[in-house]
């Protein structure tokens, strides 16, 4: 469906975003690549996911970054159905929209977001959490979760 929807906006120059949407399958292809994953659960009847799927996946430049992910759609649009449920269970979902971005290789939840997100904040999202966890960064740590100071207190 999103697939449809991003060459329905009439946007082109950019490929297409492949979906995974078997979980398991698109994990083991994060592994197996040392890729990051962004996960999107979304639903027909959530304005906000709507407004994710058709401004922010239908931007071209966020299309272009999301090549490098494995980009796994859970449809929760049936709120009784099993891939729902399963994924509600596996990954504490409380709503839709709702997004998760893991590091290269997929081990490493970076951060969430339970909103609508823009195309320029997309962006920033998933150039962050492609480096995030990269040989040679600093750290890896989650989003929102800054880095503790030791703070000297100066002797009097």
């Amino acid at each position: 469906m999103l697939f449809a929807l991003a060459s329905a906006c009439g946007k082109t120059g950019s490929p297409p975003i492949h979906w995974e949407d078997d979980v398991d399958r698109g994990f083991a292809t994060a592994a197996a690549e040392d890729r990051p994953v962004v996960m999107f659960f979304g639903a027909s009847w959530d304005a906000s996911a709507k407004e994710i799927e058709r401004e922010t996946f239908g931007d071209p430049r966020v299309r272009d970054e999301l090549q490098a992910f494995v980009a796994i759609h859970v449809d929760c649009t049936d709120t009784d159905g099993e891939p729902y449920l399963s994924a509600q269970r596996r990954f504490a979902i409380v709503g839709t929209p709702t997004l998760i971005f893991f590091a290269p290789g997929g081990k490493t939840e970076l951060g969430r977001k339970y909103e609508y997100v823009t195309p320029i904040s997309m962006r920033a999202l998933l150039q962050w959490s492609a480096t995030a966890c990269a040989p040679g960064a600093s750290s890896c740590r989650r989003a929102g979760r800054p880095r503790s100071r030791s703070r000297r207190r100066s002797s009097r």
